[in-house]
């Protein structure tokens, strides 16, 4: 049986690294999602296909740290999920990654009814695989320095502490950030770590983290330096980026926003689509197709401005019969600073071509996978 850990599973990237799970096939799959957000979260600020199959049970618990909210068999699936327990194929824990309460929930899960104690096995019949995306975002990193380093740092930490005592080298796959660089015009996978924000700190430390677990034998580590994604549905995430998301819904929607980022300034983005296949295929490649010491991947990238987005969004909109919205443009030092932080461009590198990721499309393209995903056409 193959079993999946997605820690911020409730988010965007992982309701569509779940959506793929439950309908990619795969005979035995069981989900549990870590999350500190209520699960109407998903259901309310998700995709339109967000949380399949998740039932918003009433939390159990009397007030612990670690609530299992719901569980369910994945409904609407390609090809019928087992359940091979009565809480069903995905369940949903409410919890800090921090906590034992979430650690001894998270080995129960691994290895059924074999305990949770440190170096217990999974069972020869499954296997463990962990997409770690929670995170602390740009722009609260830098407001709640504390907050960024508890989440980023020592939640990372202690999710791969939890897969080390699980046992049997759990594929864990971690969603770095391309702020793990700092500021420059182009990055490659090659180019120094030299962060400029708390954010990319503590995603730099994180990766040093997988890495040293990955030589330990504590997990098979993957890690994938996403460029910032867009265009991203429902509300705006706490991102100091998420004005990359926001101009092109506003003029679709035809509302009007105030942007803290000026027009031109160029930016290394990548399509949400392009995102998640990203790092689904990290996920399946061989482990011979990483090196023996550096685990991080650059996903690729196009080098994005405002302006881009803005006027592929009129166009489509007009195509669509809508009413253009409009943007002002309103430059805010701090959150300028933060963008500024990041690099404006990404270059592929042969591993990059190696592991079959794929270009990620340019603005057009873009924002009609919105309009297609959000049904305006």
């Amino acid at each position: 049986m193959q079993k999946f850990v997605l820690s911020g599973g409730l988010g965007l990237l992982g309701q569509r690294i779940l959506q793929h799970i439950v309908s990619s096939g795969h005979g035995c799959v069981r989900v549990m999602i870590v999350d500190t957000a209520p699960l109407q979260a998903a259901k309310s600020g998700g995709p339109p296909t967000a949380a399949p199959g998740i039932t918003g049970d009433p939390a159990v618990g009397n007030g612990a740290k670690c609530e299992v909210l719901g569980s369910s068999t994945a409904r609407g699936a390609a090809a019928p999920i087992a359940d091979d327990s009565s809480t069903g194929a995905v369940s949903v824990v409410r919890g800090d990654l921090s906590s034992s309460d979430v650690a001894a929930a998270i080995k129960s899960f691994a290895v059924g009814d074999d305990g949770g104690g440190d170096h217990a096995e999974t069972t020869s019949s499954s296997t463990l695989s962990v997409f770690h995306l929670a995170s602390v975002m740009s722009g609260q990193g830098e407001e709640d320095f504390g907050e960024a380093l508890r989440v980023n740092i020592d939640g990372t930490r202690s999710l791969l502490d939890t897969c080390r005592q699980i046992g049997g080298r759990p594929r864990f796959v971690f969603a770095s950030s391309i702020a793990a660089f700092g500021g420059g015009e182009q990055v490659t996978d090659e180019t120094k770590l030299l962060p400029q924000s708390t954010y990319g700190m503590t995603k730099a430390c994180a990766e040093l983290l997988v890495n040293d677990c990955t030589r330990k034998g504590f997990v098979d580590g993957r890690i994938a330096r996403l460029p910032t994604v867009v265009v991203r549905p429902g509300p705006p995430n706490p991102a100091a980026t998420g004005c990359f998301s926001s101009v092109p819904k506003a003029v679709l929607h035809g509302q009007h926003f105030i942007s803290p980022v000026s027009p031109d300034l160029r930016h290394a983005c990548v399509g949400l689509c392009s995102a998640v296949d990203g790092l689904i295929r990290l996920h399946d490649a061989s482990e011979a197709d990483f090196g023996p010491r550096d685990r991080a991947i650059t996903l690729p990238a196009v080098s994005l401005s405002l302006r881009d987005l803005e006027e592929s969004a009129a166009r489509l909109a007009r195509e669509l019969g809508r009413p253009p919205g409009t943007v002002s443009y309103e430059p805010d030092s701090a959150v300028e600073a933060v963008v500024k932080a990041m690099p404006s461009a990404v270059k592929a590198s042969n591993r990059t071509a190696n592991l079959g990721l794929l270009e990620s499309a340019g603005a057009h393209e873009i924002v009609e996978d919105y309009v297609k995903g959000e049904r305006l056409r």
